[in-house]
């Protein structure tokens, strides 16, 4: 039992030791993270300071910056240009929505007007049945009543 306690806390010990060690390696590390990022923004200033410099060197032609600013008009010219067209699509899907929907409105209502139409000529038929059946039934009221 001593052993095992003994194996514990020599575990312990080596766990506690590699803990710092880790600790020791994440500050190590974190230092330099931050000297490469000290580093990293003096010679980004470096690079802006000799860029704003080279710029100044070079002189453009008007003719150059005029044709930027034609450029940079043309682009926001069709900017509004694509803009009205991504209206115009939607419009469309839109309005061939609504055209799906009352072409299947129609349908409907094309198949109830035949359906009408077709109880309508049925009525007719029975209709005509029914007067046919009169004149018959008249027809032999007259006779009878010549007879008699």
């Amino acid at each position: 039992m001593a052993k095992d306690i003994e194996d514990m806390i020599t575990d312990l010990e080596k766990k506690q030791q590699s803990a710092a060690s880790l600790k020791d390696e994440v500050r190590k590390l974190s230092q330099l993270t931050k000297d490469q990022k000290e580093k990293i923004d003096k010679l980004q200033a470096k690079s802006d300071s000799q860029q704003k410099k080279l710029d100044e060197m070079v002189e453009v032609p008007t003719d150059v910056m005029e044709l930027k600013v034609i450029i940079g008009r043309q682009r926001a010219e069709i900017e509004a240009f694509e803009d009205k067209m991504g209206d115009r699509d939607w419009r469309i899907n839109e309005l061939e929505s609504e055209l799906g929907m009352i072409k299947k409105q129609r349908e409907e209502l094309r198949i109830k007007l035949n359906d009408l139409r077709k109880r309508a000529g049925e009525s007719g038929s029975i209709t005509e049945d029914y007067e046919n059946k009169i004149k018959e039934l008249e027809l032999e009221l007259k006779t009878t009543r010549e007879f008699l």
